[in-house]
């Protein structure tokens, strides 16, 4: 055989061994799945198996069903034992593999994140925030913004406790982002989009005087990728309070760690 022919010859034998295996299971002629089997490059089409190949007698069974399986996609599926992937607001799901179990570990109802009674609206920017205060929780936020400044309910949409009046760590689901409903944590008279479009978070803890514990700083963190993805903030619109309000405040304190807390790296479950 002349050594240009021989590429050709190889492609036929490969084919036609594709097509002895397609007849083993269906009545396609070999001439026909050859043609296939070219076309594709001659590669094996992958099949499932839904029925038994071997029936309990030990006699071989015919296949129930079987169907070529297309070729994975280069975005695999999350795995079926992930939790219900989050969506960002157009409705489409992240794609950063295991950051909803990521931050889901360090909320008592993750639901409360992921699924919101009312659905995600536009978010521009991610505020954050201290205390300014040893102890607190959602709660006594709540109390006092209420009963001290005459709101109708606590302004941050998240609370991460420091371990006195919840859990060291716990980040806490106000009832704003229950109800997707605006700030009231920056008050700029000129920017009023900070609190219209800013997604309020507050650790707990006085940061002029002491730091946030290794537990905030990690749920702040996890907090934070998972806002950015789903609500599509971008990096360069999460910021503080004390950066947006000037010299008229210092929160969320001198000692708290920003840079620690917006370095990107992979989130796991762990």
């Amino acid at each position: 055989m002349d050594r240009q022919h021989r590429p050709i010859s190889r492609l036929v034998r490969r084919a036609r061994c594709v097509a002895a295996s397609a007849r083993r299971y269906s009545n396609v002629p070999w001439w026909m799945a050859s043609s296939l089997s070219l076309a594709l490059g001659c590669a094996a089409p992958r099949v499932q198996v839904t029925g038994p190949l071997v029936d309990t007698s030990g006699s071989i069974a015919s296949i129930a069903r079987a169907r070529a399986l297309p070729q994975a996609s280069a975005r695999s599926l999350p795995p079926a034992t992930a939790l219900r992937p989050a969506r960002n607001a157009s409705g489409n799901s992240h794609a950063t593999p295991g950051l909803d179990e990521s931050v889901a570990r360090y909320i008592a109802r993750p639901e409360l994140l992921f699924d919101p009674a009312t659905s995600i609206r536009r978010w521009r920017y991610i505020v954050l925030h201290h205390s300014a205060a040893d102890t607190g929780s959602l709660a006594s936020i709540d109390r006092y913004h209420r009963e001290v400044r005459g709101w109708d309910e606590c302004g941050y949409h998240f609370v991460i406790g420091n371990g006195t009046e919840s859990g060291d760590g716990e980040i806490e689901v106000g009832p704003r982002w229950l109800k997707q409903k605006h700030g009231a944590h920056t008050k700029n008279v000129d920017h009023p989009e900070y609190n219209d479009e800013g997604i309020g978070v507050c650790l707990v803890g006085d940061f002029n005087a002491g730091s946030p514990t290794p537990k905030q700083v990690e749920a702040c963190r996890r907090l934070v990728a998972y806002l950015e993805e789903r609500c599509d903030v971008t990096p360069a619109c999460v910021t503080t309070h004390g950066y947006l309000a000037g010299n008229h405040t210092e929160c969320p304190g001198r000692n708290f760690p920003f840079q620690t807390i917006v370095a990107p790296y992979r989130f796991t479950s762990r």
